[in-house]
């Protein structure tokens, strides 16, 4: 059982991402697409859908298993779960939970399980890999998408290397910084974390995709990033004035990239497959 903490720490993230809900979902989900092209959906098949967000993947999912098949999009964020229910009440085979994946019981009838870039976070990550699978048919599918090596992520490298130009510390060496992003990088580790959890068939594929922004998707990207992710958890922890240094920096290294009113950077991900 999640405690009150973690939840609203959830929470709380949730809210902010919700304020950048159509950025943060322009650059992710053709990276989720990609994964979920390896399902190979049919209709009829029941599908779970963890860390679902706002739900546009457990739409998606819907679409491809059609009127006669079902997705469960589980959330742990309560904010999160409530937002997905107003953006699903109309699909008849959708249906929201708000729940810990990693410990709530699902039974055993799920044909797939779908992750985009939701299952980084789990605390005691073996057993919340055993507790999907067990919510799995046998050899029912496991097709999720995380992030690759930070050095493989341009965005990170550009941004991480400007706030130390300012700060002298790296990203690793600041507690308020989560690793958790990145705890599926390493295919090997990622391969035995798996196998470990009761699957079979491990494939993890590493890719390296390309997003090419505008000059003005860059300034709401760069928005969303210091209020959503990471890099709001390098700036956050350092004295005001440091930290309008280091965004500073942050930004004249970005814009260094911009050509032609566009900039294009390099994306690393891992596609992850499995049976259970």
């Amino acid at each position: 059982m999640m405690d009150t903490d973690d939840r609203e720490s959830w929470n709380e993230r949730a809210r902010r991402w919700l304020a950048f809900d159509e950025e943060m979902e322009r650059f992710a989900t053709p990276l989720g697409e990609l994964a979920m092209a390896r399902l190979e959906l049919t209709g009829g098949e029941r599908v779970l859908d963890v860390g679902c967000g706002t739900a546009r993947s457990s739409m998606a999912l819907a679409e491809q298993v059609g009127p006669t098949g079902l997705v469960v999009g589980v959330d742990v964020s309560n904010v999160m779960a409530e937002r997905a229910c107003q953006n699903t009440q109309m699909a008849s085979n959708v249906e929201i939970l708000c729940a810990d994946a990693g410990r709530y019981d699902f039974g055993g009838h799920f044909d797939a399980i779908f992750s985009q870039f939701g299952v980084m976070f789990f605390d005691e990550p073996t057993a919340a890999f055993a507790n999907l699978r067990r919510a799995l048919r046998p050899g029912g599918r496991l097709v999720f998408v995380s992030w690759a090596d930070a050095r493989t992520n341009e965005w990170f490298v550009i941004t991480g290397l400007a706030v130390l130009s300012v700060t002298r510390r790296l990203a690793r060496d600041i507690p308020e910084v989560r690793q958790a992003p990145f705890s599926l990088s390493d295919p090997v580790v990622t391969t035995k974390l798996l196998r470990e959890a009761g699957f079979t068939y491990v494939t993890v594929i590493p890719r390296i995709e390309q997003t090419t922004e505008s000059e003005s998707d860059l300034e709401e990207r760069l928005r969303a990033s210091v209020s959503v992710t990471g890099l709001r958890e390098l700036l956050e922890p350092l004295p005001a004035d440091m930290r309008l240094q280091a965004y500073e920096a942050v930004r004249k290294s970005l814009w260094r990239r911009v050509k032609d009113g566009t900039i294009t950077l390099r994306v690393g991900i891992n596609i992850v497959e499995a049976r259970g």
